[in-house]
């Protein structure tokens, strides 16, 4: 059928973002070169980056949005050491190269989630104010087109007849005692201590429906307010309490304190994961459906801050 419009969106996206990527670290591919230079000549526009005649040669002056040597390490480096969640993307670091620092032989998805969701936290503290808010434009209208191209996907996909791939965790067979997913390893049986138990018992029973009315009741008369508050943390167990007649999924965390764990910064927020759990020892748990996945990148080697990063789990879109 003739279209009049056939246009592969992720090869212009791996088009842009390499684009980007040779511009910020200016490399024999770079777009910002001498032609661009006279372009901006003839328009009179953009002095400070006119081409410099120096005796046989032209100089090109440094632009905002280059990286010095120093900042393209930094940069290559914390896209080599980027793990994101099952099924986010595959390894960026194994197209990433620190020393000399380098960037290629990335797939079109690659350079989907690069321009989509990473270059914003790679390029943390790196740029000048001017080039950030403009890349945070770029990304803006980047969400904006992933959710009208989501919400057609959702508002097609029951006339299109087109046969879903199945994922990797739907092959397994459906248990109403089991969990959804594939465990990362064979399950261990555990005897939690009278603490630990009163614990993990106490939580549950203070989160069910039944209890919502004396919680609140509780709150009015202590003066308090009851609200619902953020919490970042790494999960660290999940534990299935056996109550015999059904069973109950909690996942224990390593918080970062609310206080002087996390931080706002140029739009990010940012974890310490290394403090002290004292505060949480009488709270570690919650229920599983109380969790909101977040991944984390980390500054670098050297800081304990983590920036959280968000991605919507594998399978589900959220309209």
């Amino acid at each position: 059928m003739p279209v009049r419009h056939n246009i592969d969106v992720m090869h212009v996206e791996k088009k842009v973002s390499d684009a980007l990527l040779s511009i910020l670290m200016h490399n024999a591919k770079s777009k910002d070169g001498l032609k661009a230079r006279k372009d901006l000549e003839d328009m009179g526009i953009r002095r400070t980056l006119h081409s410099e005649v120096r005796g046989k040669k032209t100089y090109l002056p440094p632009a905002s949005y280059w990286l010095s040597k120093a900042e393209k390490i930094r940069f290559c480096r914390r896209l080599s050491k980027f793990r994101g969640p099952d099924g986010y993307c595959a390894n960026v670091g194994n197209c990433v190269s620190v020393e000399p620092p380098a960037i290629g032989n990335m797939k079109s998805h690659d350079h989907h989630v690069l321009i989509q969701n990473l270059f914003h936290v790679a390029l943390r503290g790196l740029l000048h104010k001017g080039p950030r808010i403009a890349a945070r434009g770029v990304y803006a209208e980047g969400y904006l087109a992933g959710e009208c191209l989501a919400f057609c996907l959702e508002f097609l996909q029951n006339s299109l007849p087109v046969q879903d791939v199945v994922n990797r965790n739907e092959d397994i067979d459906s248990d109403q005692l089991a969990l959804e997913g594939r465990p990362l390893q064979k399950a261990t049986q555990v005897t939690l201590t009278d603490k630990e138990r009163d614990i993990a018992h106490r939580y549950i029973l203070m989160n069910t429906a039944v209890m919502d009315p004396y919680v609140e009741s509780s709150a009015r008369d202590s003066r308090h307010t009851a609200d619902i508050v953020t919490f970042y943390g790494v999960v660290k167990e999940i534990i299935l309490l056996d109550y015999h007649m059904f069973q109950v999924p909690l996942f224990r965390y390593v918080w970062a304190n609310k206080g002087n764990g996390v931080k706002e910064e140029e739009a990010f927020t940012l974890v310490n994961l290394y403090m002290n759990q004292s505060a949480f020892l009488q709270d570690p748990y919650i229920l599983a459906s109380q969790a909101k996945q977040v991944f984390y990148s980390r500054e670098d080697d050297t800081s304990p801050w983590y920036v959280v990063m968000r991605t919507p789990p594998r399978g589900y879109h959220e309209l």
